[in-house]
This record gives structure tokens, sequence and C-alpha cells, in this order.
């Protein structure tokens, strides 16, 4: 059964369980989420695994995967659209490595009021259905860079 945000916008189911593949199996890198006539979260678009890439913060790199949902993010924003994203992110800390299962809510400066009000109000529920580790509300690509990201 889909789960509801306050917003009266549904969580489709598909997207819940690709989430926990992500989550528990590692079958994937991010996805893009949007929310189709202003009505259900679905999954738009999806990376797959680029093998044992983890960001170190000693000597910063760029992750094939994330740069790509950077970009999908930026042509939503472009396309004056607010979006989702979850990511699984791979550092490294003290020498050992890590993982957190990222949520964004991302409504860039060209989204459009209706959009950022919507994803505003669905935000919290979406995020709790998944159980992401962490939330980032991100309004420009700064909060997306993987030095800002590894700081939270």
């Amino acid at each position: 059964m889909p789960s509801t945000c306050s917003s009266g916008v549904t969580l489709d189911d598909k997207a819940v369980r690709l989430f926990e593949e992500m989550k528990m199996k590692k079958l994937h890198s991010y996805f893009v989420y949007h929310i189709e006539d202003n009505k259900v979260v679905k999954v738009l678009s999806r990376g797959f695994p680029d093998g044992d890439s983890y960001y170190n913060p000693e000597e910063p790199t760029k992750l094939l995967r994330h740069e790509e949902m950077v970009k999908e993010l930026r042509g939503a924003n472009n396309g004056g659209h607010a979006r989702y994203a979850a990511f699984d992110f791979n550092f490294l800390l003290d020498g050992s490595q890590r993982r957190k299962l990222l949520f964004f809510s991302w409504a860039g400066d060209k989204a459009c009021v209706k959009d950022k009000m919507i994803y505003a109000a669905s935000k919290a529920g979406l995020k709790n259905a998944l159980g992401a580790d962490i939330a980032i509300q991100a309004s420009d690509e700064d909060d997306l860079s993987l030095s800002e990201i590894y700081e939270k």
C-alpha cells in the first residue's frame, strides 16, 4: 500500500522497493524522483554503482554517479522544476570506508513556486518512508557539492 504524505501526495511502491534495493543490496547509486501530476512520487531516473568509488576529503575527486545526479537536478531546475533525490554516499572517514544514504530535496532558484510548495509539503513524508540517514535541503549547486555533503 502506498505511503501518503501530509500534502496528499502518495509514494509509489516501486520507488520504495528500489530504494530498499539500494539500501540492502547496493544495486543503485542514486535516484531522482518527481511528483507526477501533483499526486504520486515516482522514480524519474536512477544510476547504477560504478565500482568501489569513495569520496576522500583529503584528496577530493569527483564521483561519476554523483555528477550524473547533479546534472539531472540542474536540468530540472533549468526547466522550472523541483525534484527529490536519493544518493548512496560512500566516503572515507579516519581511513575507514563509510556509507550514508542521503535524501535531497532540490528546489533551485528557477523552480516554479507551485513546485517548491508541493515538494516542501511532501518532503517529510517521503524522507520518513524511505528511511534515509541524512536529509539535505538543497537550493543551489553548492548544497550538492561533495565537500558540503561530507560536512553534514
